[in-house]
């Protein structure tokens, strides 16, 4: 691991926020029934030789620290467990009892991903996607795996 991961700084806000629209085209994202602004949410970096390459964000919600968003440019590095374990310390710091995190029901690689790493099926939004998109109608029908983005589904992961 030639990376090292820390806390999300204002000089990061403009390489995160170029990662997130790269992912996922604006820095707003979908949350059950209401969207969330990236930008400004507290996180974490993986940084090689000073490039941002992977970063997570979150915000306190529901008695969770939540996870936002998780990404890694280079898969296979181990980077987004590191960042996933950054958040999990800075939850057992502020004393949150667990770490909620939620993918949409075609995401199956996250999905594997975050069971791997001791996350369980915590509740699933049925067909909240459709509302989701009266208000961004750039969220698309399919992913390209051809399933179908209907439902988001919660991870949660005590950590107490």
């Amino acid at each position: 691991m030639s990376y090292s991961i820390r806390a999300l700084e204002d000089k990061d806000r403009d390489a995160v926020a170029a990662q997130t629209c790269k992912h996922w085209t604006l820095t707003r994202l979908g949350y059950i029934d209401h969207f969330i602004e990236t930008y400004d949410l507290p996180g974490f970096v993986a940084e090689d030789n000073g490039k941002v390459i992977g970063s997570l964000t979150w915000r306190p919600y529901e008695n969770c620290l939540q996870i936002v968003t998780v990404i890694s440019d280079e898969e296979g590095r181990g980077i987004g467990g590191a960042l996933l374990s950054a958040a999990e310390a800075e939850a057992r710091r502020q004393k949150f009892p667990r770490v909620l995190i939620s993918t949409e029901n075609s995401y199956v690689d996250a999905l594997k991903f975050y069971q791997k790493r001791g996350y369980v099926l915590y509740r699933v939004h049925y067909d909240v996607m459709k509302d989701l998109r009266k208000q961004k109608p750039s969220i698309p029908e399919i992913d390209t795996n051809g399933i179908p983005i209907r439902d988001q589904i919660d991870l949660i992961k005590d950590i107490a």
